[in-house]
């Protein structure tokens, strides 16, 4: 890098950080109970823990990095899974140190808390492998059923979904229905099933380490599921939305075995409703709503990974799941928004596997992409943003957004009018 250019890059840095200390202080200014709650905060000794972490782990990366290039760390996901559980746990005792539960005993509290996560974890994974397998025969015509598991995972609860709005039509939505259907879809996808929860949980994946912030933000990211799960395990809705809503709508559903009526889009209350009916338990319902966080980052860090080195596609992922709006949804309020985060991050993904597909095979002009070996994927495009439809009506602006980027590649339209349209 010049001279010029190293003047330049440091001076927006410094502005950049003159910019955020002035709005941090003046935010500051206009919400004093801010500084009364980090002075006074009830889980000073946790945060204080994990920050000293984060430092003595970003110390060490930095020392080991001033002799290497970059560190390569082994990672199988059943160490991430137990360091999530490990995150969760100290979440759990942390909350349960109150004043107000010190008189209870925490031991017996760990051992269960510690079975009911194992349970809930086998539920949502068995419900996820039923998915990816649906999933997987619907990517097969695209070659896409191998290697991109959680993309066959949002294809497969949408396709779960209106097959589950199918059978609540006709009142099938029971037990004795759905658990044939899961188990068969199993049956059929076994071996891809058998691949994907050996590389979800056995397969060894490098992590390089090219930062020293890297470690410390991924234990953060690591903090931050554990209490996302500690606040999404509940007997029942508490927030607004949910128990007025989209959790109420999914308890019907399942208590009914059919659709109940309903003045708005409630497709992912049918999916909650289905997980409801399979293992008759709310809870579970209630993280096909809160959980969802989880695969639908992981869906973002895959899709951020096309453009940007590992490092800075976490350092993405982790500052969206330490923002409050999506804690609010993954904690809170029971509602809909992370699943529809999930579906439209795969739908994209498609689009960019479809579209470098398309321009390898030279479809250049709208009348091939109605063609084979073109027209399945649109196909499938357009069922996702017709299900999303279904989910919020919200989706709308994602449906316009996929037919004015169809518009501008493949129909010849300028921007400009293809972004009106």
């Amino acid at each position: 890098m010049s001279t010029t250019n190293k003047t330049t890059t440091y001076a927006l840095t410094a502005l950049a950080a003159l910019w955020v200390s002035w709005v941090i202080v003046q935010y500051l200014g206009y919400h004093p109970e801010l500084s009364n709650l980090v002075r006074h905060h009830p889980y000073q000794s946790t945060i204080l823990g994990l920050m000293s972490l984060m430092a003595i782990s970003g110390a060490w990366t930095l020392w080991r990095l001033r002799a290497k290039k970059y560190l390569k760390v082994p990672l199988r996901g059943f160490v991430l899974i137990t360091g999530g559980v490990l995150a969760a746990v100290i979440a759990f005792l942390a909350f349960r140190m109150q004043p107000t539960l010190a008189f209870t005993d925490h031991g017996s509290a760990v051992i269960f808390f510690l079975g009911y996560t194992a349970l809930y974890v086998f539920m949502l994974l068995l419900l996820s492998l039923s998915s990816i397998a649906l999933g997987r025969l619907l990517l097969r015509p695209l070659h896409y059923d191998k290697g991109h598991h959680l993309l066959a995972l949002a294809v497969g609860l949408a396709a779960w979904g209106f097959l589950g709005t199918l059978l609540g039509l006709m009142g099938l939505l029971q037990l004795f229905v759905l658990w044939p259907l899961a188990l068969v879809l199993l049956f059929v996808e076994r071996k891809g099933v058998l691949r994907v929860l050996t590389d979800w949980l056995v397969v060894r994946h490098d992590w390089k380490i090219r930062h020293w912030w890297e470690i410390p933000v991924g234990l953060l990211g690591l903090m931050a599921v554990g209490v996302y799960w500690v606040g999404g395990l509940k007997p029942y809705a508490v927030g607004f939305d949910g128990a007025a809503v989209y959790a109420n709508l999914a308890h019907l559903t399942a208590g009914y075995g059919s659709l109940p009526g309903a003045t708005q889009a409630y497709a992912w209350s049918v999916i909650m409703a289905m997980g409801e009916v399979m293992f008759q338990d709310v809870k579970l319902s209630l993280l096909l709503s809160h959980f969802m966080f989880l695969p639908a980052l992981a869906l973002a860090y895959q899709i951020a990974r096309k453009w940007l080195e590992s490092g800075h596609a976490l350092l993405v992922v982790v500052a969206l799941i330490s923002m409050p709006f999506l804690g609010f949804h993954a904690m809170v309020d029971e509602k809909v928004d992370l699943g529809l985060l999930l579906l439209s991050l795969a739908i994209w993904l498609l689009f960019l596997l479809w579209q470098q597909d398309a321009k390898a095979k030279k479809a250049l002009v709208w009348q091939n992409i109605l063609q084979q070996p073109y027209w399945y994927g649109i196909l499938l495009l357009g069922f996702l943003v017709g299900f999303c439809f279904s989910v919020k009506y919200t989706s709308l602006f994602l449906c316009f957004g996929m037919l004015s980027v169809l518009a501008y590649r493949y129909a010849g339209i300028r921007l400009f009018w293809s972004l009106i349209g």
